[in-house]
Formats: structure tokens, sequence, C-alpha cells
């Protein structure tokens, strides 16, 4: 295909205006209730999205059980509903795609709606053993002691209410450990989504001494902080990257909460910079053991990661096996739709496959050589958590697959085998619901064996207990310095 003609398409597809989001005027109105008529456009237009431009859309579903899954949802729509009672409805289908970069949102007004209220409101749970736990002394003044526990809601038994939760919440493949971690990160918002309306919740709250309480919404709104809606990037005060050294036993710990450059940029970081300055100190100190903490970290730049693994790789690597992107370019609803114009440019240069087009230009589909200046030869200690996720989570893939590092900590988020990646962002017309759906999806060079629909399994699988996080104590890196000792 000519360059002119490359440009002249994507010059079409920007001056059409795609992803014009005709709801960004509406006021919400959480009473407003959409006809049969409009809820099944609605569907129609996420269900054929879906099928034409997902990246991978059957890596972890089969056809029958995902079209299953579209029909149950369907039949559901003989009646009107609001917006939340239709998010309730579709969300399951989306979640059965069982992709964690195919996401479900309310539409915007409803989600500044929601963060005008309490349903941002952190109440800083964990859940260990299918149990929700308060951690904070916050909410000590209405007698919430950090360790009381949430034993219903409204009457429902709070095993029930985890479930329905969890079931409206996306994840690669069989992975658990990320929908815990999104349940733990916004209880109260997760609970509308899946429930109905945050107003009116009442809690029995049991104490640490079997005293239990019950107390309404208000009450927690009133001792708690009202939280701001989720970002992709944590906004703990707290560094994005912490380097120490530790004399006892001697070895380097390297934290690192984002791989997304730019924000490391706004922190002064330069990461290739960062990484040969920081390998050069650990071999200038004789350095030979590195812990690299990435649990919690929601990923970014894939090139960071091989980057990182470059400096403790033995040979050349090839980071990626295949980089696809879905076979069609110009979708039915492509007036919903906002994606990157770089992502149309990639798909007019790609090669066709069987069912999907291969872009054959990605850099990391390239051999990469390990560094020979600075090179790290100590033993490398990793450790993860549900929340390390796309970037982070292949890059701790890919370094277990070459079995270059102990892992400690739970399972990550992201499937062994690859992450979806160039999302594209569909409005649906009517209710404005909003879905993100990956155009590509990026297969790691791993064992062709693995078992895709999991995260990595830790070596050492290290889960901190109720009692851990009330003192504020790390198993997990205090496993690691045992071994070391």
């Amino acid at each position: 295909m000519s360059w002119l003609l490359v440009g002249v398409l994507c010059l079409i597809e920007l001056i059409c205006g795609w992803g014009r989001d005709k709801s960004c005027d509406r006021e919400y109105q959480p009473d407003r209730n959409y006809s049969v008529k409009e809820l099944r456009e609605d569907f129609d237009v996420l269900k054929t999205t879906l099928l034409e431009a997902h990246g991978n859309l059957y890596a972890h579903v089969t056809p029958k059980n995902l079209e299953k899954s579209a029909q149950l949802v369907k039949a559901c729509l003989d009646r009107p509903m609001t917006e939340l009672e239709f998010f309730q409805v579709l969300s399951p289908l989306v979640a059965a795609v069982r992709c964690g970069h195919t996401h479900i949102q309310p539409s915007r007004e409803c989600s500044l709606y929601l963060a005008n209220k309490n349903h941002y409101l952190n109440l800083s749970l964990r859940m260990i053993d299918h149990r929700i736990y308060f951690t904070d002394e916050k909410f000590r003044g209405i007698g919430i002691s950090p360790g009381s526990e949430i034993l219903a809601i409204n009457g429902c038994e709070i095993g029930t209410v985890i479930n329905s939760i969890l079931a409206r919440l996306s994840s690669d493949g069989d992975i658990q450990t990320q929908k815990i971690i999104k349940l733990e990160k916004n209880f109260i918002l997760q609970l509308r989504r899946s429930i109905g309306r945050g107003e009116g919740l009442v809690f029995h709250i049991q104490s640490p001494d079997k005293y239990i309480r019950v107390i309404n919404l208000d009450a927690l709104e009133n001792y708690g902080y009202r939280k701001k809606p989720p970002e992709t990037v944590s906004d703990e005060t707290d560094p994005l990257v912490d380097f120490q050294i530790l004399t006892r036993p001697r070895a380097a710990v390297l934290a690192m909460k984002t791989f997304y450059t730019h924000a490391l940029k706004k922190e002064g970081i330069r990461y290739k910079a960062y990484f040969r300055n920081l390998f050069h100190l650990l071999n200038e100190q004789k350095i030979n053991n590195l812990i690299i903490d990435i649990r919690g970290n929601a990923g970014g730049s894939v090139y960071l990661g091989a980057e990182l693994f470059s400096y403790f790789a033995e040979t050349p690597f090839t980071f990626f096996k295949e980089y696809r992107l879905s076979s069609k370019l110009f979708l039915t609803y492509s007036r919903y739709i906002k994606r990157d114009i770089f992502v149309t440019f990639k798909w007019l240069v790609t090669q066709k496959k069987n069912g999907w087009r291969s872009y054959p230009w990605h850099s990391l589909l390239k051999p990469k050589k390990p560094k020979r200046q600075y090179h790290y030869k100590g033993q490398v200690f990793i450790l993860t958590d549900g929340a390390t996720f796309s970037a982070a989570s292949m890059f701790a893939a890919f370094v277990n697959s070459r079995k270059k590092a102990i892992f400690i900590g739970e399972e990550t988020g992201g499937s062994y085998c690859g992450n979806g990646i160039s999302p594209i962002h569909l409005t649906l017309p009517n209710t404005g619901i909003r879905v993100q759906i990956p155009l590509g999806f990026a297969i790691l060079n791993v064992n062709p064996d693995t078992v895709c629909s999991r995260g990595i399994i830790p070596d050492y699988t290290i889960k901190p207990k109720l009692q851990d996080i009330l003192s504020e104590t790390d198993p997990a890196l205090d496993f690691v310095l045992k071994l070391l000792r």
C-alpha cells in the first residue's frame, strides 16, 4: 500500500470525527428510564463492536460461551431501565470476555454524579478469605476499630455481595487477584454499580470484640475521606520509584509503582538513564541481591520492562512473539468510538493472517541485546500482587519464563501470555455508558505450554494476613530478607 494512500485514509478517519460523544452535553437524571428500543440499540452497538474491534476476543473465552452470555443479557432487556440498572445487566457481558483491558464504566455524566456524592468514599477495606475488614483508625469515632468486619449490607450476607461485585468486574482469564484489588480500592462505587443506588445502605459491622453495630452510609461518610474518581496512576504521596540499599542483609530494593513514562518524567526520572545509574551503582558496590517490587504497578510502557530485563539477561531476547490488531479497521459504529490516529496508521501497515492483522514493525518483535556495560549477575527477586498488571505483569511473565528471578507474593493481575493494547473507547449512543476495548493484543514470547488464563504464580506465595495489615508489616519483603540472612 502506497504511503499516499495511507495518508489519505488516515486523513479521512480524522475528518470523519469518529469518537464524537453525543451524550457530553446531557444532564444526568438518575431516575430516567430508557426504552427497550434504546437499550437494545446500545446492546447491539456494544456486541457488534466487541466482535469487530477486539484484538484477541477469544483468548480466554469460547465463541459459544460469549454468545451465551450475550443472549442472557439480551433476554433481560424486556423493560425500561435507568442507566445504572442497564449497567448492572450489561457489565457481566463485558466481564465474560475475561480480558482485563476490556472494561465498562457508567456515562461521564453518571460518573460525575457519583463523584459528587459519597460513592468514592475511601473505606480503607481489605478482603481476606472472602471476608471484608476495615483497616484504618479513621472510623473509630463511630465504634469501628481496625479489624472490624462487614457481615452484611442491607440484610444481604457479605459473601453474596462480594460475589455480585466480582461477577461484574473484568480480569484476564481466571485471575481473581486483580478483581479483589478493584473491589478493595473502590468498594462503595463497585457496590453502587452492582446492587443499585448507594443511598440507604445499612452495614452490619462486627468489631474485633464481637460486638455488632448497625451503621448507615451517611455515618461512614461523616468520618471517611471522600475520594475522587480513580486515576490511571496512584494518587498516593509516596514516590513512584524508590531505591534503597540495605546493609543487613546486603541487598538493594527497587520499588516501582508504575511503568508509565510520562508519570516518571514528572518526577524527573528518565528510565534509561535511571537504570544505567542504578546498575552502575549495584556493580560498583558489589551488591549481589536485587529485590524488584512491582506490587501495585498497573503498567505503562512495555519498553521500560524490556530495558530493565536487558540488564540481567544473559543472551539476546525477543520480548513479543506477535503484535495483533483486529481484522477490521472501519468499524460499523465508528461514529461512537474514540481512538488514537496512530492505531489507525499501524493497522494500515499490517499483514493479514488467520482472522486478524499482524503488525510486524514493533521494535520488541526484534531481538534485543543484553547490556554489556553494568550487566548484573546477582540474584534477582521480584515481588508481585494482583495489582501488578499490563506492562508490569508482562515484564514479570517474561522474566519468569526465562527463569531469571525468584518470585514472591501473590498472582499477578495480567495474563502470563500477553495483554490487550491500543484501546479504543466506545460510548453507547443512548445511555452514554463507556466501554474500553483493546484493538490490539501483544503476545509475549514465553513458553507455549504456559497456562494463559492465569498470571504469574509466585515461587513463594505470601498473602498478608489481617494482623500484618493492621501492624503495617510486609510479610513478602520480610520473607525475602529472611532468605538472604
